[in-house]
């Protein structure tokens, strides 16, 4: 199983990692010791820190995607999203619970990016507009809707509907 390397994980500035963890109480690992600070370490920024440190590599939830097949994935750890994107990436249902909304704010972010990195969906200025007779058929049922909906009112002759399905 590959290791993530430290350049590989996701960093926050000391703001968000306070938010995330802001209701968490302080607690040192006892497995990790003082040592000395690698090359890897001393290239990240002072005022960047990995708020997980301990997550595995995606690669190994897309190995227990595919052995075990599962329809949903709940994920109760959630961490920088690691295991999120193995089931984007295997097109698996997941659920994720989030400490609080500054960690939802930064794995939602991780996960647009590696969205948009694959070229999954287009976030950008050159996304397709949508037709015009799909903003018109929005506009009608978003007023049609508010505007007391009966079961008499639904009743259409057969060549409306016919134009209505032509519409989509």
């Amino acid at each position: 199983m590959p290791l993530i390397p430290l350049s590989g994980f996701a960093r926050v500035d000391e703001k968000t990692h306070s938010a995330i963890f802001s209701e968490q109480q302080d607690f040192e690992h006892e497995d990790v010791g003082e040592s000395e600070m690698s090359v890897e370490e001393a290239a990240i920024p002072i005022d960047q820190l990995i708020p997980f440190p301990h997550e595995h590599h995606m690669t190994l939830g897309q190995e227990l995607i595919h052995i075990f097949s599962p329809d949903i994935i709940f994920v109760f750890d959630v961490g920088a999203g690691e295991l999120m994107k193995a089931a984007l990436s295997q097109r698996v249902l997941a659920v994720g619970v989030v400490r609080n909304s500054a960690h939802k704010m930064m794995v939602m972010g991780i996960l647009k990016d590696y969205v948009k990195g694959l070229n999954l969906v287009n976030f950008g200025e050159g996304a397709p507009a949508k037709p015009s007779a799909l903003v018109s058929f929005e506009q009608d049922w978003a007023t049609s809707s508010t505007a007391g909906w009966s079961a008499d009112t639904a009743e259409t002759t057969p060549q409306k509907r016919k134009a209505d399905n032509n519409l989509i």
